[in-house]
């Protein structure tokens, strides 16, 4: 029998890195699990099993245990080192993961006593399932007693052989060298199916099927660390569906690893460091593009502000010139509805001052507000003239401010007058012109324009013991003459 040095995945989909070793180097026993024994304790109990089982030290055996969780049995097969080296398996050590071939089968569960055949990897394995099949019944009820004093009851046991299968010899010395093993003629496989045969117990009836599974591929989680073994049966026709089995990545891959305990533990906290650095690594790459993102995000962002800004550089000549004539139409419109002009304003306020009071300067505000800056002899006099602004109709409010200095007296004063309502323009009649007429026009239809009448304020009585002071000069009696009325060519 020719076997290769090493035995890796043959299809691409398989994770490279997990050896599978022919299932005839193992000894192989199923016993039977206590329900008393918790699913923690179970490492210990298979490595009990193991050192009753074998005469050798542990250190020399490679042993492995798989355990269903719907039997209530264990398969435990172990192996001695020298003896896989002498077949060619050495440095195990470097796989990612090391299983017997008949591993990816364990997992078919079955209600009636059922018996099947597995081929991988050059060996040649027979499966015989008792089922759910109730214990026996006892003949007696001291028996009974008994059985349920001592809290046992017998389980019939599954039953595993394995056999290697000839391979035949490689046509090349590319292929002798290659990890892929040939695949066996299927009279090979039908003559070590028929000394399997004969091992199957009498005394038992198994429904035997006559066709043989093949391993049709696996696939390997990196996520959760598991294996998902698919099969495919021999023959077309065959009665049971092609069965399919996972070993879960945090438990039964690694008890079914035959490699040291003690390596398989740091072997597994390894890889969940590594997975936890891989996810590590993956988060802090999507922080990074996001960081990345934001500084792209906040340098746009920086140009457009610069660039608006710019924009608002080059405009703020415009903006000034468009908000003084905006600021001269809002005064214009002001003056236009208000209807007050600051020579009216100034006026009523001349018509109201006393003789030692005089103006400096004078500015009109908002259409309906001016404002004086003066000096009079004494703060007194400025008081007067302001509450006879305050007691005029005219005057709607009067704010003062005054400072006393060698004698003198400056004040400042600002007055705020009432919009007057413009009045509606009156109709001109201009008659039709006559034939009989010389003169072409009436005069007398034409009225003269209304004039404006600027209320005279009356003069004030001197406060006692005040200076005297000169008289405010009268503004002349009676309207201004009315312009003569312009007439049509």
């Amino acid at each position: 029998m020719k076997l290769p040095k090493f035995l890796t995945p043959s299809s691409a989909d398989e994770p490279p890195g997990i050896l599978k070793l022919p299932g005839h180097l193992f000894f192989c026993e199923y016993v039977e699990v206590p329900a008393t024994v918790e699913a923690s304790e179970l490492n210990d109990f298979a490595e009990m099993t193991v050192s009753g089982l074998s005469p050798f030290p542990p250190e020399q055996l490679a042993w492995g245990y798989y355990k269903n969780p719907s039997y209530p049995w264990m398969l435990v097969y172990l192996a001695t080192y020298e003896s896989l080296a002498q077949a060619g398996f050495r440095d195990l050590e470097s796989y990612h993961q090391v299983l017997p071939s008949f591993i990816s089968a364990l997992g078919t569960v079955y209600e009636t006593p059922t018996g099947f055949f597995h081929y991988g990897d050059g060996s040649l394995a027979l499966f015989l399932y008792p089922g759910f099949s109730s214990p026996p019944v006892h003949v007696s009820e001291d028996e009974d007693e008994k059985a349920s004093d001592n809290d046992t009851v017998s389980v019939l046991l599954p039953i595993i052989f394995s056999l290697p299968v000839e391979l035949p010899e490689p046509d090349s010395d590319e292929e002798e060298e290659s990890d892929v093993l040939p695949e066996p003629s299927r009279t090979d496989i039908e003559t070590v199916r028929a000394r399997l045969f004969k091992m199957i117990p009498e005394d038992r009836r198994y429904n035997v099927q006559r066709a043989w599974l093949r391993d049709k591929g696996y696939s390997y989680s990196k996520k959760g660390g598991s294996l998902h073994f698919e099969h495919a049966w021999d023959e077309v026709d065959a009665p049971l569906p092609e069965p399919e089995h996972v070993l879960d990545g945090q438990t039964e891959l690694w008890s079914s690893d035959i490699r040291d305990p003690a390596f398989t533990k740091q072997a597994k906290k390894t890889r969940r460091m590594e997975e936890y650095l891989g996810l590590a690594l993956f988060v802090a790459g999507i922080a990074a593009l996001m960081l990345v993102f934001f500084e792209a995000f906040v340098f746009a962002g920086d140009k457009w502000t610069e660039s608006m800004a710019k924009r608002v550089a080059d405009n703020s000549p415009q903006v000034a010139e468009i908000m003084s004539k905006r600021e001269l139409l809002s005064k214009i419109e002001q003056l236009s509805t208000n209807n007050l002009r600051p020579f009216i304003m100034l006026q009523v306020l001349n018509d109201y001052r006393i003789g030692g009071l005089y103006f400096q300067s004078i500015e009109a505000k908002e259409g309906n507000v001016i404002n004086i800056k003066g000096f009079a002899p004494n703060g007194r006099e400025v008081n007067t003239f302001k509450e006879a602004l305050i007691s005029s109709e005219k005057v709607l409010g009067v704010e003062t401010s005054m400072k006393t200095s060698s004698g003198k007296t400056t004040f400042e004063l600002e007055a705020s007058f009432p919009p007057i309502k413009p009045e509606e323009p009156k109709a001109v009649i201009v008659p039709d012109p006559s034939p009989d007429s010389s003169s072409g026009l009436d005069l007398e239809a034409v009225p003269a324009p209304t004039p404006l009448a600027i209320p005279v304020a009356k003069p004030l009585s001197r406060p006692p013991n005040s200076p005297p002071s000169a008289p405010p000069s009268s503004p002349p009696a009676g309207p201004p003459p009315s312009p003569p009325p312009v007439l049509p060519n």
